[in-house]
């Protein structure tokens, strides 16, 4: 059956069927402080940023993470911060929605299971020449 866009708002879907469809990198991109709401007067310390992907078949499914910049062992690594931003809903086998709450939570461990942090890094590289 082919994803559409709900009434609602929400592609629905099963989890499995996500882990089955993929994800492609659509923007990623960094914070600015002034965005944050940060005084001119205060230093950041941390570089924070955004990203978006799609689904790979239908890019019906949207879905959007802060991530933070970090050293641990004198490597850089990005980690995701928050929870995910998503259009999606999960459903269980019987097509019920399973809830905003765990969808996020599985949206969240899918992500934290993908290679992302390596595209991300080349796109900030390129979109900001670093």
């Amino acid at each position: 059956m082919p994803l559409t866009v709900s009434r609602d708002g929400y592609v629905r879907c099963t989890y499995t069927r996500l882990q089955l469809t993929g994800l492609d990198h659509t923007i990623s991109g960094l914070d600015e402080d002034r965005e944050r709401g940060v005084p001119d007067t205060v230093l950041s310390t941390a570089i924070t940023g955004y990203t978006e992907w799609v689904d790979s078949r239908s890019s019906l499914i949207t879905v959007g993470w802060d991530w933070q910049m970090n050293a641990v062992n004198q490597l850089v690594v990005l980690s995701r911060s928050g929870e995910p931003r998503s259009n999606l809903m999960l459903v269980d086998a019987s097509g019920a929605d399973i809830g905003l709450a765990l969808t996020a939570k599985l949206i969240g461990e899918l992500i934290d299971g993908l290679p992302w942090q390596l595209v991300v890094r080349r796109s900030i590289a390129a979109r900001y020449a670093i």
